[in-house]
């Protein structure tokens, strides 16, 4: 499992690979994507070294 994003030139860019649980929902917020999970709660990447550009799409698998 993890979480992946699509840039502006469609090549995909994995943020995160170690995601214990299924992912039920993402939301960005300043320098952080915060992962909410079915049964391990809410979890936060810090996005300082990749960071998400307007028009970025996310996609968890």
């Amino acid at each position: 499992m993890g979480i992946y994003r699509l840039d502006s030139e469609s090549k995909w860019d994995q943020i995160s690979s170690g995601i214990p649980d299924k992912v039920l929902s993402v939301a960005v917020s300043s320098d952080k994507l915060y992962i909410a999970t079915k049964q391990r709660g809410i979890f936060h990447i810090l996005l300082e070294e990749k960071p998400l550009k307007v028009g970025d799409v996310i996609s968890f698998r």
